[in-house]
């Protein structure tokens, strides 16, 4: 066999082991900037960054209850009539519980699609509280939105405001013709 020379042996690395040892080094070099930008990233004033629920950074809606009837002690959607399909004999009623008290009106809105991507049904229109009420909740025979509706699924928004964007809460119901499945 030739020898080198001057008697120096080249360190001979496969091309596989180089491959390997490369993608180790690419992961490691990653890994060290994510674990740098996670110990000195954030905001300029070194609070953490946190992330929005979503582009606005508005929270996102709470829900709305469904049901036949209120409860009359707490003013929400009594638990044994919780429900949120209807038919023309049925009592509509919903409920939602702010955070804080409500205003004295708040603004309902009901858009067809049980993602409200559809033509509004109702415009947001004004409904008044009681001065000292804690729940949003109110009750009507489901023959009147069946006949200002039509049946099939609707998303209903409660905004606190009156040119309230974004809704405080929302909900899907649907409307049935008895000829369907009866409500639960």
């Amino acid at each position: 066999m030739a020898r080198r020379p001057d008697g120096e042996r080249k360190l001979s690395i496969p091309p596989r082991a180089r491959r390997v040892a490369g993608w180790l080094a690419a992961i490691a070099i990653v890994a060290g900037i994510a674990i740098g930008v996670g110990l000195l990233g954030g905001n300029a004033d070194g609070t953490r960054v946190v992330p929005t629920p979503d582009a606005t950074g508005a929270a996102p809606a709470a829900t709305i209850r469904f049901g036949t009837a209120l409860d009359p002690a707490t003013q929400e959607v009594a638990e044994t009539a919780a429900t949120s399909r209807f038919i023309e004999t049925d009592t509509f009623a919903y409920s939602f519980r702010p955070a804080q008290p409500p205003p004295r009106t708040v603004w309902v809105e009901v858009r067809r699609g049980a993602d409200g991507s559809g033509e509004a049904v109702q415009e947001p229109a004004p409904h008044g509280l009681a001065e000292d009420a804690l729940v949003i909740a109110f009750e009507v025979p489901a023959a009147n939105l069946f006949r200002d509706f039509g049946d099939g699924p609707f998303q209903m928004r409660i905004y606190l405001e009156e040119d309230g964007a974004p809704a405080a809460a929302s909900g899907a119901f649907e409307l049935i013709s008895e000829a369907s499945t009866p409500s639960p």
